[in-house]
């Protein structure tokens, strides 16, 4: 089946034209000789078929006609006995249903897939322009670093010779140049480290695309089979439809991991308030933990206004909720809540779920990390956390956890609370 889409692919618009024709033409010639015992009706998806995939939506409709028309024209030919003269053409308004919804369908399903294809494009062409000035980068630098070094031994040996034809003590200046050539090559370690770093991000996060993407692939050309049966397609599409949204949430947050690295992202702060917008998130939390019966409760939360950006402090909390959700059994419970100190607000999140274990908690910060005692079926693209990380961090603040396996695991969100939030509540009172 993936060789015939291929081949169909290549060929001309009028070969397809022409095939659909043709095939529509046998068809119909078939379904008139075989008469109404023997049912062809499915076989007149296969042009429909042809011309929504390869041509456009609207040569997929005309085909539908085309066949309704000719199964009626061959059902009337043959003369099949009905009680009914206005039953062949109803029949014939039933199937043209049936054509249009597959046509229509098809050709929509394909103009999402051609749109995932471009996106998929000009990233890959963007990770390889990134790919190939990280290398000229890293060559470059290796060349300076053994430039480096050649100087710096031609430099040692001719002092080193000096102090031996003087009279006085060794200079200890070779002793600092020493010093000094093993922090630079500490400093080109790291250099490199930061470049490897990024050339490991780019080839997750083409991963991370290409698995979903791949998986879109084989289930369009499943839902093309025409074996397929409608109640088989529904299953697909909703499978293609998660995948579609699963592909965006990468996308999202990638977009927003690498506006922050390069100095673009930014915050719209202003002064909200904070009991308000953890009430209106508890009241969503409740809702969404509801599939797995986990309770969700809200601890104390004092009055008082912080000057944060909404929108992105909701990413933060949505993250930390489907983290929970994600690894805590039916069942189970989440705590939210804060407290207000002099200068800081401190939220609590915290769940009774499967845990972190202890060497892995100085990684999930890192993008793509996924601990390798969580299911697969559980497992995310590793971008939820990072990004937590880098919008609390953007708001001044910080975020730490503490996990116990089997237990449950607690994350600490710091936030500073400014003169004119203390201010603020005093006024209101």
């Amino acid at each position: 089946m993936k060789r015939l889409i291929e081949y169909l692919q290549k060929q001309s618009r009028a070969y397809q034209v022409s095939l659909g024709i043709s095939l529509l033409l046998v068809i119909g010639l078939t379904d008139y000789l075989t008469g109404p015992q023997l049912s062809f009706s499915i076989f007149y998806l296969i042009p429909i078929s042809l011309f929504a995939w390869f041509i456009r939506s609207s040569s997929g409709v005309a085909m539908s006609f085309a066949s309704a028309a000719m199964w009626l024209a061959a059902d009337l030919l043959w003369g099949a006995p009905y009680s009914q003269p206005w039953i062949p053409y109803w029949n014939a308004l039933v199937r043209l249903g049936l054509f249009l919804t597959v046509a229509l369908l098809l050709a929509a399903l394909r103009k999402l897939h051609d749109h995932q294809e471009d996106i998929v494009k000009e990233r890959t062409a963007a990770l390889q322009k990134e790919l190939e000035v990280h290398s000229s980068a890293e060559q470059a630098l290796r060349q300076a670093e053994v430039r480096f070094q050649s100087l710096l031994q031609s430099f040692s040996l001719s002092l080193s010779t000096a102090n031996l034809t003087s009279d006085h003590k060794p200079y200890s200046t070779a002793a600092l140049i020493s010093d000094l050539a093993k922090e630079i090559n500490q400093v080109t370690k790291n250099m490199e480290l930061s470049v490897q770093n990024m050339l490991n991000f780019s080839s997750f996060a083409s991963h991370e695309l290409r698995t979903p993407l791949a998986v879109m692939r084989n289930q369009l050309e499943e839902a093309l089979n025409t074996e397929t049966t409608q109640d088989a397609l529904r299953p697909l599409l909703t499978s293609i439809y998660d995948e579609i949204l699963s592909v965006s949430r990468i996308i999202d947050d990638l977009m927003n991991i690498s506006t922050f690295h390069v100095g673009k992202f930014k915050l719209e702060p202003k002064q909200v308030a904070f009991h308000t917008f953890m009430k209106d998130f508890y009241d969503e939390a409740l809702f969404l933990s509801r599939e797995k019966n986990i309770s969700v409760v809200l601890g104390p939360c004092p009055e008082i206004w912080l000057d944060i950006d909404v929108h992105r402090m909701r990413q933060v909390f949505f993250n930390l909720l489907d983290n929970a959700l994600t690894h805590t059994p039916n069942n189970g419970r989440i705590r939210i809540g804060y407290q207000v100190n002099k200068h800081q607000v401190v939220v609590y999140f915290a769940d009774t779920g499967e845990g972190i274990p202890q060497e892995e908690l100085p990684r999930i910060f890192e993008p793509f990390y996924r601990s390798a005692t969580t299911s697969t079926k559980s497992r995310g693209a590793g971008l939820g956390l990072p990004l937590v990380k880098l919008i609390v961090e953007a708001h001044q603040g910080s975020v730490t956890v503490e996990s116990t396996v089997g237990k449950g695991t607690v994350f600490t969100i710091t936030l500073p609370v400014t003169s004119d939030a203390f201010e603020n509540l005093s006024f209101r009172h």
